[in-house]
């Protein structure tokens, strides 16, 4: 074992460091190198070069280990010569891994076109690399993929696919928020899927010799409609009221149960005197449709739902119509690499290449970008009955929008999701119910509990499902979460607490904001 009087160079700190850590075998190698403690500042920042100091693997994750209490100055100086020319010696790029793997290789197949261009990334190929990546990383190293290497997988993936988004590649784990994103996701399926090739190989347990830092997600208990962020706790809104003021939420609940509904400003008025109370039996979970069934006869649903949606965000503007135009414009461009995705419903492919040829912005591109959403942003695994379950495609998709060939059967559609969830145990959440087909949409509803809204138009449609969710403070129907938190973050910009965007999620909007 070394020590600090065989290597009287080394900095008196890192050879504590060193002691602190058991890691005094690195003595020699660090000495050799001229690191002293102030390096640890350098190596916390950027673990990629550890690697060009200390060859063994094991070396290297023990001491990027060790690195995890280190203070990072923020205005310590940084040496850029010192950066350089360690980084050097580490030069692996993201061609050269997929070079040597299967995965890799369709990728670069995909990627690079017989005329040497570059084809545009769609998600099949990112899953070529993410694949490559995680199979090339595990056996290096040794099973246990951490923080610092997963950083450097999204690096070397950023540094030859620039206009992808970092953040759907890997995000490290933060506030409370686990570690997400392709590379991670990809990892842990791939451990689980060794550790069970290992059991039946060895017939026995795998002792778990993971790191610390990648720890088993405890179960968490059933949290019934999670307030959002942005949304006021009850007692800061209902319970600091004044009587007098409880009184005026009151008396304009009642007035809105015994008033006529043609007088349009009376009822926007009384709506939005009552809105606290409403507010608060939302929240907290006593909320009857039937005790506000001006929604139901009201001529104008939409318009107060919108208001109380406006009130809890503090919105102005119709963020969704604002931008329905540019996605339905980026939707088309993009629309060839979803086509793959989408090929098991012939109807809706043959209708989907006809219709997003076309540049126009009509009802029916709109109608079939959505329709298309459960298909492209496909939901993962779900929590039923205390099983993990994958949804079919159809009832993703159904959870969404729900077709029907006439009116007369849109109540027959309606009972048909509510007989489904009662077998399943669950709720039924607002969701879209389109009348026609494919080629025609005659009528487009939206239905929640014993509400049914006619629409004018599909836009109208989702606007209003997304807001019913937020307005009435509900969770997101399990089977289209992933669509979902889409029109969430992409079309009205909002963040809830413990929001947790799957990457796949993150992946489709980074392609609509990229620019070409």
């Amino acid at each position: 074992m070394d020590s600090a009087e065989n290597n009287p160079n080394i900095d008196p700190r890192l050879l504590e460091h060193l002691n602190r850590h058991k890691l005094t075998r690195l003595v020699s190698l660090l000495a050799e190198a001229e690191i002293t403690s102030k390096d640890l500042v350098k190596f916390r920042r950027n673990p990629t070069l550890v690697s060009g100091v200390l060859p063994k693997v094991r070396d290297q994750l023990d001491f990027t280990d060790s690195l995890r209490n280190v203070t990072i100055d923020q205005g310590a100086q940084t040496d850029i010569t010192f950066f350089k020319d360690l980084g050097n010696t580490n030069n692996v790029t993201l061609t050269q891994i997929c070079e040597l793997n299967t995965n890799g290789q369709k990728f670069l197949r995909a990627y690079i076109r017989p005329n040497g261009t570059k084809a545009p990334i769609t998600d099949p190929m990112r899953y070529h690399v993410r694949n490559a990546l995680v199979e090339h990383y595990y056996p290096i190293c040794e099973g246990s993929i951490t923080d610092p290497w997963l950083t450097q997988m999204r690096d070397i993936v950023m540094a030859e696919l620039p206009d992808e988004d970092p953040e759907s590649w890997y995000v490290a784990a933060a506030d409370g928020q686990p570690a997400s994103g392709l590379l991670y996701d990809r990892y842990r399926t791939y451990r689980k899927g060794m550790r069970k090739k290992a059991r039946e190989q060895q017939g026995q347990n795998l002792v778990n010799q993971h790191s610390a830092s990648v720890k088993k997600k405890r179960k968490r208990p059933e949290v019934q409609d999670p307030a959002p962020e942005s949304q006021p706790k009850p007692e800061s809104q209902w319970t600091t009221l004044t009587a007098e003021e409880k009184n005026v939420n009151t008396a304009a609940k009642l007035k809105l149960s015994g008033m006529g509904f043609s007088d349009e400003a009376a009822v926007k008025m009384a709506w939005a005197q009552s809105y606290s109370l409403r507010r608060h039996e939302a929240v907290t979970g006593v909320l009857k449709l039937i005790e506000w069934d001006v929604l139901k006869h009201f001529t104008d649903t939409a318009a107060l739902v919108t208001i109380d949606f406006n009130t809890i965000h503090g919105i102005r503007e119709d963020k969704f119509h604002a931008k329905l135009p540019i996605f339905i414009q980026r939707f088309k461009r993009l629309h060839e690499g979803f086509l793959n995705l989408i090929e098991g419903d012939k109807e809706l492919l043959a209708e989907a290449v006809t219709s997003f040829k076309s540049a126009d912005v009509n009802e029916k591109a709109i109608f079939l970008s959505f329709y298309c959403l459960p298909l492209i942003i496909r939901q993962g695994f779900i929590k039923r009955n205390d099983k993990k379950t994958k949804p079919s495609l159809l009832d993703s998709r159904n959870a969404f929008i729900t077709m029907t060939e006439t009116e007369a059967k849109v109540t027959e559609a309606v009972t048909e999701r509510r007989k489904v969830a009662a077998q399943r145990k669950e709720t039924v959440q607002p969701f879209i119910v389109a009348v026609g087909s494919l080629t025609e949409i005659k009528a487009v509803f939206v239905t929640f509990d014993e509400l049914l809204v006619k629409c004018r138009s599909i836009s109208a449609a989702v606007d209003l499902c997304f807001k019913l969710h937020s307005v009435f403070h509900l969770e997101y129907a399990k089977e289209c979460e992933s669509v979902m938190k889409f029109i969430q973050t992409y079309f009205y910009e909002i963040r809830y607490a413990k929001d947790k965007l799957e990457s796949r999620v993150r992946t489709f909007i980074s392609d609509l904001n990229r620019d070409s």
